[in-house]
């Protein structure tokens, strides 16, 4: 019993210990499972020279450096310098010392960047000084800096600069394989051999350092936690711990995960996880057990996962290399952000919680949160996300939480939550905004964009209750302040206020507007700040008073702050702790108020700063203090921090300075008093570039710059990288420049001398030359004058005589200017007035024009064409002539904008800029010459007709003295355009005239056949009835006749009685005839059925046929009744359609009946063919169909006979057949003609050769 008492002990002991030991590694992480992602900004390199990068550098003002295959850039915010690659070969490593003096390692050499007082950089190859024995070396991998000492470690050995010499330093047991600097301490991993520490002149083993000396594993990152233990990655042993002594595990991922995780870099975050950087996955952030508590990656804006350096600097910024680009990581941060990355879409209208579970409603659909999962082993990483909830509508207003129900309004109805995780509609009524009365949970109020609704609980469901006679419909937003008043928002009204003392079925309602003192815009929304109500307007802040009934502009709140708001808030509520939050107008600045000293308060907007110029829409608090805030597409996350964020200075930096748009400096070196600027007195203008190494908002970032001994106060530049200044006075100058962040903390004190030279003018000798230059000049002046005086007037006279004698010769050739352009004036006249063709006219309005003006080297009219008013060039002359004619123009192709390409000269003339550059030439050099064109417009009746448009590629032509020649040629050539014009509307009216009469013509034609058609018909019909009686009376006598006969006939054989040969001749006389007049009775009804069948026609609808169908059907049906009642022929129809004819309109009972016809007669004239030759012949007929433009054709061709030209004439007459069979009446043909010429307005030909072939042609109009 004894022994397992002390069994028990010990293990308890071992346990403590264990426990204690993991206890020293563990830090406060902050990590939380509703965490969302990190705040990532990505910034490609790919205009830099080259993707790939390899280092990270950064100096103690926060200028970041970063190497690439050719380049090393300089980045300070908003510019990226480039220093080109150390003799054409990448920086490998960097490290920055104290003095910001960048030292590099690349290939086959190593050194450090100089930068002159002008911001120039060049590389000091210190690796030059070594001797050629000991500079033979391949890549520098590592570069350190401790203290004073630079190491570089290379593929061979190692080198140290103390800052004076470069030595090598080998290792006398090994090779090196990596170097990592902790506390101070170089450590060095050397094959074989294993963790050593290195000495000034000596490497030497540190405890336990052998456990690396029997493997080939490899140390990637060595890191100092708390307490002085070192946390080491490796390859294949996972995460270790070294206290001094020896090295334990501290965690391991799967075997099998080693060679894919490749962790390669790590650094320690401010709240004591570890950022840890792989090639393939991203960054890993642990805490200081390995358990994976967040992972940044492509997924969430890295850019991509392969990481080739981190460093973190003074303000929780983690700055990443990558394959391609970099990027700066918040973390850790206060804020974090879920997007559509984590399936957030639409606005954020409300959140809040029930029964421990984040929703969110949106326009896109109600979500949860599901909370994200740590990993220890790295395979899987569940982040934080929203989810879509099961069951509920796919959009949402606003949720409601009263404990054990969540509610939530749509516009598609109002819904309930229980216990289940799912909605359960309880009304079809839905709308904006939902509220509950504070004395009772059964009664819901419901505001939507017509009114206001009660939902009141009954046993089982909720009752639906509107609410009548509300001044207005559209409501925004509800509250319900401490006296149980309800303010509604109302779109564009006002705000109403509702008084449910007396029950909510029987409300008070009292609206204020602008007669109130309210500011009426889009949004007006109430809240309760305090026990005070207030309106929040697009433009104002106000507050309610009890005792006047009106609203004012709330001057005390806006007061009661230490600093003075620079704006009104637009944004300002209470959350449930009595918080309160506040946006202002323009600025966007989004913080808290908080109490300050004496009853004072303080807005802090600093710590929000991520999310100052966001539009929120929702916002809920959690009891810890962690506030959600919704907006368009995202939901923050802010949370304080466990650990306390220390504020450490940054940097103000003068990046360059420019005169008069020439670089003269390059920063950030250059901006303090040991380099001075000089500044030429011809410079006009100066301007100063700044930038802030503080990158979280950047663009929000302000500077305040003033200059010592010009400026009366520090002037602020809002968001603005460039101060200009111009026409400085000479003299000394101190300019001053603080860069303030959007935190509102100020940068370092930036500050330079400035010399602005003065003028020669302003110098002592200049000064003096002025005085004694001026008195010796008008001594001397003075005698010069008097003797000048005489010669002076004499010669004033001599030139008031010539400017007489050359203003009568200007005269004179004005007058004769002047009348010989009236000679061609009167010539252009003539020869326009001549013509009365339109085309005529303006032909030789344009020759006559060019001869006018011989420096116009091209003429054209451009005529407006009505209605469309578009203008087209009708006529054209000179160069270009055929290359403009016909062309088109829209209003502003022609004149262009009129201020900014049409001169008006004087009314009706224009200078047409935008038309000369339409007709530019490309002269030899690239160059485009544009056209100088001068239009002259012709109206008629005051009506625009067109214009008249010289042009020519002289740009001094075209004068006044063009213009007012031009101007008197206006009336003579709008009135030849008129004239011409009329005449040509005269001619086309008379065309239409002769169309007309034309049409009227054929439609008396028409008109006349079809009364003889149908008096044909009419007498056709009465013919055929009147013939109908008697000859049914023939026929059916003709047909007793026979019967009798043979009747006769069988009686008298029956009675045994020898039949007198004589009389049997007699029976058998009569019985023939009696057949004949059958046969010849049988012919002519065959001949009255067609009589009355051609009396018929004409009648039925027109329709769209498929023609191609119909003939195919009634082909057939001629081809199957001649195949059966001609069984001994072996009859071929052939087909041949082409499949664009389409549809055309016509009568199809009429057509059908044309094509049985005509194919009928085909059959029989080939099958009578046949039977000449002695059936040698088959019986052919081939019918086709072909598109011919407008037109359609239908061709039905035998192998017949033939039919000879005398009988072609005939064919289509009435009653006119060659056929000798009785079953021919001679109008099948006459029908068709009739059925194709007359009812089908077609046309019917006729091709035959005899012997050969008869093809008979249908043609007929496609289209209406």
């Amino acid at each position: 019993m004894a022994r397992r008492i002390l069994l028990l002990l010990l293990g308890f002991g071992c346990l403590t210990m264990s426990q204690h030991a993991q206890a020293q590694l563990r830090a406060v992480t902050g990590a939380h499972p509703e965490r969302g992602m990190a705040l990532t900004e990505y910034f490609e390199t790919v205009d830099f020279f080259d993707d790939f990068n390899y280092c990270l550098a950064m100096d103690s003002k926060g200028i970041l450096y970063i190497s690439n295959d050719l380049a090393l850039l300089r980045f300070d915010g908003t510019m990226r310098s480039i220093l080109v690659a150390p003799r054409q070969s990448p920086v490998i490593s960097m490290a920055m010392s104290s003095t910001d003096t960048l030292y590099f390692g690349s290939l086959g050499t190593f050194g450090r960047v100089l930068v002159d007082g002008n911001g120039k950089a060049a590389y000091d190859f210190l690796s030059d000084s070594l001797d050629a024995g000991v500079a033979t070396f391949n890549y520098v991998w590592e570069t350190h800096v401790i203290d004073q000492t630079v190491w570089w470690r290379t593929d061979s050995a190692m080198y140290r600069w103390d800052g004076r010499r470069v030595e090598r330093l080998a290792s006398p047991r090994g090779i090196i394989l990596q170097t990592h600097v902790v506390r101070g301490t170089l450590y060095a991993l050397v094959d074989s051999v294993g963790l050593c520490a290195v000495r000034r002149d000596r490497i030497e083993l540190v405890p336990d350092g052998e456990y690396f000396g029997g493997s080939r594993d490899a140390i990637r990152w060595m890191i100092e936690m708390s307490g002085g233990e070192i946390l080491l990655g490796t390859d294949f042993k996972g995460v270790l711990r070294y206290d001094g002594k020896r090295f334990q595990q501290a965690w391991v991922y799967e075997s099998k995960d080693q060679a894919d995780i490749r962790a390669r870099h790590a650094v320690r975050l401010a709240d004591g996880s570890i950022a840890i950087g792989t090639d393939r996955r991203g960054i890993w952030i642990v805490d200081t057990v390995g358990n994976v508590i967040d992972v940044i990656n492509r997924a969430t804006g890295l850019g991509n996962n392969s990481i080739r350096d981190m460093l973190i600097d003074g303000h929780q910024n983690l700055w990443v290399a990558l394959d391609e680009g970099f990027a700066r990581v918040r973390v850790p941060s206060r804020i974090s952000r879920f997007d559509e990355r984590n399936n957030v879409e639409g606005l954020v209208l409300s959140m809040t919680r029930f029964r421990g579970d984040l929703y969110a409603a949106t326009l896109q659909g109600i979500y949860r949160l599901i909370p994200g999962s740590s990993m220890r082993k790295g395979r899987k990483w569940d982040g934080a996300r929203f989810e879509i909830v099961e069951n509920a509508p796919n959009t949402g207003n606003q949720l409601l939480n009263l404990g054990s129900e969540l509610f939530l309004v749509s516009y598609s109805g109002t819904y309930i939550m229980t216990g289940n995780g799912s909605f359960t509609k309880i009304s079809e009524k839905g709308g904006r905004f939902i509220s509950a009365p504070r004395h009772t949970r059964d009664t819901l109020l419901v505001g939507t964009d017509s009114g206001l609704f009660l939902l009141a609980r009954q046993p089982g469901n909720w009752k639906y209750i509107p609410l009548e006679s509300m001044p207005v419909t559209i409501f925004l937003s509800l509250i319900q302040d401490a006296a149980g008043m309800y303010w509604a928002g109302c779109y564009q009204y006002g705000v109403l206020r509702i008084d449910a003392g007396a029950g909510l079925t029987r409300m008070k309602w009292t609206l204020f507007d602008e007669e109130d003192g309210l500011d009426i815009g889009h949004a007006l929304v109430p809240i309760v700040v305090g026990d005070r109500l207030r309106i929040i307007t697009d433009n104002n802040f106000c507050i309610f008073d009890e005792e006047t009934q009106r609203f004012s502009r709330d001057s005390v709140f806006l007061k009661q702050f230490e600093k003075p708001l620079p704006n009104d808030p637009n944004l300002l509520f209470s959350d449930r702790f009595g918080d309160i939050w506040m946006r202002l107008h323009n600025s966007q600045e989004f913080g808290q108020v908080v109490e300050a000293e004496k009853g004072r308060s303080r807005f802090e907007y600093g710590r929000y700063a991520s999310l100052s110029g966001e539009n929120f829409y929702s916002f809920y608090r959690d009891d810890d203090g962690t506030m959600w805030f919704g907006a368009s597409g995202i939901v923050y996350r802010y949370t304080p921090l466990a650990f306390n964020i220390e504020k450490r200075p940054f940097s103000t930096l003068l990046r360059y300075i420019t005169m008069d748009d020439a670089l003269v400096r390059i920063g950030p070196n250059g901006g303090t008093d040991d380099f001075p600027l000089h500044v030429p007195a011809d410079v006009d203008k100066v301007v100063f570039h700044f930038a802030s190494t503080y990158y979280h908002r950047r663009e929000r970032t302000q500077y305040r710059v003033y200059i010592e001994g010009l400026d009366k106060e520090w002037k602020l530049y809002q968001n603005d990288e460039e101060v200009v200044y111009t026409d400085l006075p000479s003299g000394d100058y101190i300019i001053h420049a603080i860069a303030v962040n959007v935190e509102g903390d100020s940068g370092s004190h930036l500050h330079m001398h400035l010399h602005i030279a003065a003028p020669w003018y302003a110098t002592w000798w200049a000064i003096m030359l002025f005085i004694v230059v001026p008195v010796g000049l008008f001594i001397i002046a003075r005698l010069w004058y008097r003797s000048r005086v005489l010669t002076v007037q004499s010669q004033q006279l001599e030139l008031q005589v010539q400017e007489r004698t050359m203003e009568i010769q200007a005269q004179a050739k004005e007058i004769s200017q002047q009348a010989q352009d009236l000679e061609r004036m009167d010539s252009i006249v003539r020869a326009v007035n001549r013509e009365t063709r339109l085309p005529s006219v303006l032909e030789a309005l344009l020759m006559h024009s060019l001869l006018f003006f011989p420096h116009a080297d091209m003429a054209m009219f451009v005529r407006r064409k009505r209605p469309s008013n578009k203008y087209v060039v009708v006529a054209a002359a000179g160069r270009k002539a055929f290359e403009v004619k016909g062309l088109e123009f829209s209003v502003r192709d022609l004149l262009g904008h009129p201020d900014a390409s049409m001169q008006r000269m004087q009314d009706g003339v224009y200078l047409l800029s935008g038309l000369g550059e339409r007709f530019a030439t490309v002269l030899q050099n690239g160059l485009r010459q544009a056209m100088r064109c001068m239009a002259m417009a012709v109206e008629q009746r005051s009506i625009l007709e067109g214009y008249l448009v010289l042009g020519t590629e002289d740009e001094a032509s075209f004068s006044p003295t063009d213009r007012r020649r031009l101007l008197r040629l206006k009336e003579h050539a709008s009135s030849a355009v008129a004239k011409a014009g009329a005449i040509e509307a005269l001619e086309e009216k008379n065309s239409e005239l002769d169309d007309t009469n034309k049409q009227l013509i054929e439609t008396q034609r028409q008109l006349v056949t079809h009364e003889k058609l149908a008096a044909l018909g009419e007498l056709t019909a009465g013919i055929a009835h009147e013939i109908q009686n008697p000859l049914n009376f023939v026929t059916n006598f003709s047909d007793l006749s026979c019967e009798l006969m043979g009747e006769l006939e069988q009686d008298l054989r029956n009675k045994g009685d020898v039949l007198d040969p004589q009389l049997g001749k007699i029976i058998e006389t009569i019985r023939s005839n009696c057949d004949h007049i059958r046969q010849h009775g049988h012919r002519a009804t065959t001949i009255v059925d067609a009589m009355i069948m051609h009396s018929h026609t004409g009648s039925g609808k027109r329709t769209d046929v498929v023609l191609n169908d119909l003939v195919d059907e009634f082909a057939q049906l001629s081809f199957n009744g001649m195949r059966l009642q001609f069984p001994q022929f072996s009859l071929e129809l052939l087909r041949d359609y082409d499949q664009s004819v389409g549809t055309v309109e016509l009568l199809p009972q009429e057509f059908s009946r044309a094509i049985i016809n005509l194919c009928n007669n085909a059959w029989e004239a080939a099958i009578e063919r046949c039977a000449l030759e002695g059936n040698e012949a088959c019986p052919t007929v081939t019918v086709r169909s072909e598109k011919r433009e407008q037109s359609v054709h239908v061709f039905i061709r035998d192998n017949g006979i033939g039919i000879s030209d005398e009988l072609r004439d005939r064919m289509f007459e009435p009653f006119f057949t060659t056929k000798t069979s009785s079953r021919n009446a001679g109008l099948g043909l006459s029908m068709t003609f009739e059925i194709i010429t007359q009812l089908h307005n077609g046309k019917l030909a006729v091709h035959s050769e005899a012997g050969q072939f008869t093809e008979v042609e249908i043609v007929l109009r496609q289209g209406k």
